[in-house]
């Protein structure tokens, strides 16, 4: 861990072959999933893994959605959200990705072998549709575009 105000770096001791692609910042908890299907919670003050629990292996993203107070980890195989702060499970797909990103009460869910972006429904758990996009690497992005009008 990088902390850009002090420009100090801190270690913090994962298992070995621990290989997380996005961790998930909520408060002061950090989720850090891992291949072995297993994620660490690292309290942010103390750089300490404070519990770890189990999450589906092959999982290496992690995303909050602040909308819905959830956890999603993500994996090639799946995607799992938990409620927060019990992360309890709360719904599990079968279908996985290289990149999520959530806007609001929806996930879009890329794979790089798919050629489309599967949206997902946050508060049901389920696929609600899905957007053709061509070859994707590793990217999800989502635009917000803002418009004011005036009459005059």
């Amino acid at each position: 861990m990088n902390q850009i105000r002090t420009q100090n770096n801190v270690e913090v001791s994962l298992e070995k072959g621990a290989n997380a692609l996005q961790v998930a910042i909520s408060g002061n908890d950090v989720y850090v999933p891992t291949l072995q299907g297993k994620t660490y919670v690292v309290n942010l003050p103390s750089h300490k893994v404070v519990s770890t629990f189990p999450t589906p292996e092959g999982a290496r993203i992690a995303n909050i959605s602040k909308t819905t107070h959830l956890l999603i980890i993500t994996g090639s195989n799946s995607v799992t959200a938990y409620s927060l702060p019990s992360l309890k499970m709360d719904f599990q797909l079968n279908v996985g990705g290289n990149a999520l990103a959530i806007a609001g009460n929806q996930a879009y869910l890329s794979n790089n072998s798919l050629q489309q972006t599967r949206i997902l429904n946050l508060k049901s758990g389920k696929i609600i549709g899905t957007v053709p996009v061509g070859n994707i690497e590793e990217v999800a992005i989502i635009y917000t575009i803002s418009i004011k009008c005036s009459i005059m």
